[in-house]
């Protein structure tokens, strides 16, 4: 019987995952198959209810759902309590697990680009399940995390989750222009906005040149606004590629208990750009 995994968010026009997690069960000679699950907001409560019915053996979340899910699941693993989202979702015998594999993804990326996080200063845009994982990853080297959010009230929340010695590095920025003291080691974009071609980046240039290296976390489209106005202030700048790629393999580590096969997910990710 062919085993069912998939990804919910809204939209999912973008999502990559399907063709990497199908390459991963394909190469690994496991019988199951992975589905984008596009819902929207009004529908989230059914779907969930749909794919428990339905007896998925797992899925991924993403956004605006990663906080969304945890007052449905039976139990949510230590590092996704400790970020206080969820992006992977693990069922056994009708229970539901929660995991967080962001912030692994998050960590491998940051390596790749060769980012030095001790006593780093670093500017993170958005304060949904995204920014979560970004801040939960940085938090205990960084000397500061500043969060710029549209919702003042919102990121408020998010400084507020972390307990008080990591509360104390978080600072919240109305005018991330006005930022003073030395360059930014890292600029992150952990909204939503690059996602559609004709969106602009919501990061000045002024503050882009402040900075040393620039992550956007959205990885379709491969160069977003963003990112091209990062390389033209000289930052060393990577895409979410590296992110999908490896919070993607532990999810498939967790569901399947089997090392993930990197290399044919690799394959698959690049043949869709």
């Amino acid at each position: 019987m062919t085993d069912l995994y998939g990804i919910i968010g809204y939209p999912l026009h973008h999502t990559l995952s399907p063709a990497m997690q199908n390459a991963a069960f394909k190469a690994a000679g496991i019988d199951a198959h992975y589905v984008a699950l596009s819902v929207a907001p009004n529908r989230i409560r059914a779907a969930l209810r749909g794919l428990k019915s339905s007896g998925f053996a797992g899925f991924n979340v993403t956004v605006p759902y990663k906080e969304t899910v945890l007052p449905f699941l039976d139990r949510i693993s230590p590092e996704a309590r400790s970020v206080g989202a969820v992006n992977t979702i693990l069922a056994r015998r009708g229970r539901w697990i929660g995991h967080n594999t962001d912030v692994h993804g998050f960590r491998m990326l940051i390596r790749r680009l060769k980012v030095r996080l001790k006593s780093a200063r670093v500017l993170v845009y958005g304060a949904g399940g995204a920014a979560r994982a970004v801040v939960s990853a940085l938090i205990r080297d960084a000397e500061c995390v500043m969060i710029q959010n549209r919702t003042a009230r919102k990121a408020r929340t998010l400084r507020d989750f972390f307990p008080a010695p990591h509360r104390r590095k978080i600072i919240l920025v109305r005018q991330p222009e006005a930022v003073s003291g030395p360059a930014l080691d890292l600029i992150v974009n952990a909204t939503s906005v690059g996602l559609r071609p004709a969106d602009r980046s919501i990061v000045p240039a002024a503050v882009l040149r402040k900075s040393r290296a620039a992550v956007d976390l959205i990885y379709n489209p491969p160069l977003t606004h963003f990112l091209r106005l990062a390389a033209a202030q000289g930052c060393r700048s990577a895409n979410g590629f590296d992110m999908l790629l490896y919070q993607g393999a532990l999810a498939f580590e967790l569901w399947t208990g089997r090392s993930a096969p990197l290399s044919a997910m690799r394959r698959a990710l690049r043949k869709t750009f």
